[in-house]
């Protein structure tokens, strides 16, 4: 009875939860789409990704999932988004973002890339009769236009960078 008192709860709900039994109840996992095998699956999907130079993005893994479980069964409806941001975060999957031009800087870096890059803009600048005061800002890795930006990835945790 006190202990209803302290905690604000109907006495008869104490009472009844004491005949029960204190074993603790599972609530949720009604709804668990993927089993630990699929799990390890797409694990192995995104390293597999990773090998062949494609990025896992969120997109690229929820519709790997989303086929995965039309390949079941047809009839059964697709995961939602929401279950999937919540299912990665829980899988030993985890967020990085990707650099694409960090290769290309690397790369750039070599000198004799940069001379026939040099010899190459020389030409380009003739050819467009491009004065030099119009060119307003390169690096060592060129003129870059139309570059893909940097883009969140699902890697697993055990992987760092991309």
């Amino acid at each position: 009875m006190i202990a209803a008192k302290i905690y604000d709860i109907p006495p008869s709900i104490l009472y009844s939860a004491i005949k029960r039994g204190w074993e603790c109840r599972q609530t949720g996992g009604q709804n668990q789409v993927l089993q630990e095998h699929h799990t390890l699956a797409l694990h192995k999907f995104i390293r597999s990704l990773l090998v062949y130079g494609i990025l896992p993005t969120h997109t690229v893994v929820f519709n790997a999932i989303c086929s995965l479980k039309k390949a079941q069964d047809p009839n059964r409806k697709a995961p939602s988004y929401s279950w999937f941001t919540k299912w990665w975060r829980s899988s030993n999957i985890k967020k990085i973002k990707s650099k694409p031009i960090a290769t290309a800087r690397f790369t750039a870096q070599q000198e004799d890339d940069v001379r026939k890059w040099f010899k190459k803009y020389q030409s380009t600048l003739k050819e467009y009769n491009i004065k030099r005061k119009n060119v307003i800002n390169f690096d060592e890795a060129g003129f870059r236009v139309g570059c893909s930006k940097g883009q969140f990835i699902l890697v697993p945790d055990d992987i760092n960078e991309v």
